[in-house]
């Protein structure tokens, strides 16, 4: 497969146009994969409809009904795991994860939509990560 996005999919929130950002810069880089965090399986439902060929797909949850529902959807491979208050420690946590399951080893990118704290704030972001 040549690699590229869907273009039939139409999104229209900021964080859907954000994860098209996101899958669209895994694909452009090398041994990279796109991880997302979820409590209700919107995110990672349109991550696998985007169908980024080339970059793999790693869903977080805390929630164990939605954790068996997103191994369903075309591409994703879900996980379950605690989520901690802290955005920045579930991030790390996740990542420790894939490496312990050989998902990911040391130097692949991931690139990651999450949110984090700032200023006391929630912010949505999309991050770039090594894998250390």
């Amino acid at each position: 497969l040549i690699p590229g996005l869907t273009d039939e999919l139409r999104l229209f929130r900021p964080k859907a146009k954000m994860l098209r950002s996101a899958a669209m810069l895994a694909m452009k880089m090398k041994n990279s994969a796109v991880l997302v965090f979820t409590r209700s399986g919107d995110l990672a439902a349109k991550l696998g409809a985007l169908r980024p060929n080339g970059a793999p797909l790693f869903a977080f949850t805390d929630v164990d009904g939605l954790h068996r529902r997103l191994r369903l959807i075309w591409g994703i491979e879900p996980f379950m795991m605690d989520f901690s208050d802290d955005p920045e420690l579930t991030i790390q946590n996740a990542i420790e994860k894939l490496k312990e399951e050989s998902w990911v080893e040391i130097g692949d990118q991931l690139v990651t939509v999450t949110n984090v704290l700032a200023s006391g704030k929630i912010v949505e972001s999309i991050q770039l990560r090594e894998v250390d």
